[in-house]
């Protein structure tokens, strides 16, 4: 409908592969796709939102109108068979250096030791946020409720400003951390 003829060669059951290479992968169980050359993938609406540009109500309908029912029993993304376990944590503290709270990554352990990989072969991953127990030390609450957000690495934002230095805003506080390795000040 969107992307012409699969390429029959890469495709297999319920994934069909578009594309010279298979760049884009449909796989019709689950309703979702994954752009590989995009690196970005989702459910039906944002494939037709990505292919079309149709959003909501009109991504439905052109949907229905090509005789693709969409429904709430959806078959939904399998959820993780590993068990989770944090592999990095980024504080976040306010002017002054005190902590406001913690952004978690997690990646999952299946039972034979392996990491639990996605259909692009990284790693799956989650990101969960807490902040300090107030009333108990070294204690967490496992949410942010009520908590100022602020940048990540606000205090070193705050001295490149006062320094008229530029700051690079990235997509998440991995790439924060190595932009300020290389003494460049950034967020995200």
């Amino acid at each position: 409908l969107c992307l012409g003829d699969p390429n029959k060669s890469l495709s297999k059951g319920n994934e069909v592969r578009f594309g010279e290479n298979g760049s884009m992968k449909v796989t019709l169980d689950l309703a979702t796709f994954y752009d590989f050359e995009n690196k970005v993938g989702g459910g039906m609406l944002d494939f037709v939102a990505r292919t079309k540009g149709y959003r909501g109500p009109e991504a439905i309908e052109w949907l229905r109108g090509n005789g693709i029912e969409i429904t709430d029993d959806q078959p939904k993304p399998d959820k993780p068979k590993g068990k989770p376990f944090a592999v990095e944590a980024f504080d976040y503290l306010d002017e002054c250096g005190e902590l406001l709270f913690q952004t978690r990554r997690f990646h999952f352990r299946l039972p034979n030791g392996s990491i639990e990989a996605r259909d692009n072969g990284k790693p799956r991953k989650t990101f969960f946020q807490r902040r300090p127990d107030p009333d108990r030390a070294g204690g967490w609450i496992n949410n942010v409720d009520g908590v100022r957000s602020v940048p990540y690495r606000l205090p070193e934002l705050l001295k490149a400003v006062a320094d008229g230095r530029a700051i690079f805003i990235v997509e998440g506080e991995r790439k924060v951390d190595l932009l300020c390795d290389w003494n460049l000040a950034a967020t995200c």
